[in-house]
């Protein structure tokens, strides 16, 4: 009898394989082909399920943010596990604790809590969609070295009420310097 695969583990395999091999040696050095070796599948098996690289990582992120998701479910059923349900306080408490860098498994989604971080001062008014590019550009450059020339950049679309001029809070940082992350150059 022929053996049955279930294609939607496989294809968890392999994005947790480009996780873990991007994690040692870099997005940028990652190949399918060391992707495949890491799964224990063929190349083949690999292009199989993803055509592209790009097709890979999509999926990759895809996987994070689902065991993102699953972490905070978790995080909250304990809460209420413990206590009356969960308030609105305890689940975006768990939504922020989970994304903190604090151990291995929560550093590899820390891309999908600076997206959600850089859309959330947007929105706010204390950055523009410009300033949030930039801060995307840098982290990208810090993880693909070779690539910062290539750099290409999606066109922002932004509606009329974003257009404004951002609303200054004390404390936040209208202008932050490329280099040095965390510094302010107002």
């Amino acid at each position: 009898m022929p053996k049955r695969v279930d294609h939607e583990e496989r294809r968890r395999q392999i994005a947790d394989a480009l996780l873990r091999t991007a994690a040692e040696r870099g997005l940028h050095a990652t190949g399918m082909r060391e992707v495949a070796a890491e799964a224990g599948v063929s190349l083949r098996l690999v292009q199989y399920y993803f055509g592209t690289k790009e097709e890979l990582l999509l999926a990759a992120m895809q996987h994070l943010a689902a065991q993102f998701g699953d972490r905070v479910l978790a995080r909250i059923r304990r809460i209420k596990e413990t206590e009356s349900p969960a308030s609105p306080r305890d689940v975006i408490a768990a939504i922020l604790t989970e994304a903190l860098p604090a151990d291995d498994e929560r550093r590899t989604v820390s891309l999908l809590a600076m997206g959600a971080g850089l859309g959330t001062s947007v929105l706010g008014g204390q950055s523009s969609p410009a300033e949030a590019q930039a801060v995307i550009d840098y982290h990208l450059y810090r993880l693909f070295p070779a690539s910062r020339p290539a750099l290409r950049r999606a066109p922002v679309n932004v509606p009329a009420t974003a257009r404004r001029a951002p609303r200054r809070l004390p404390g936040a940082c209208l202008r932050p310097h490329r280099t040095w992350p965390g510094t302010c150059l107002t």
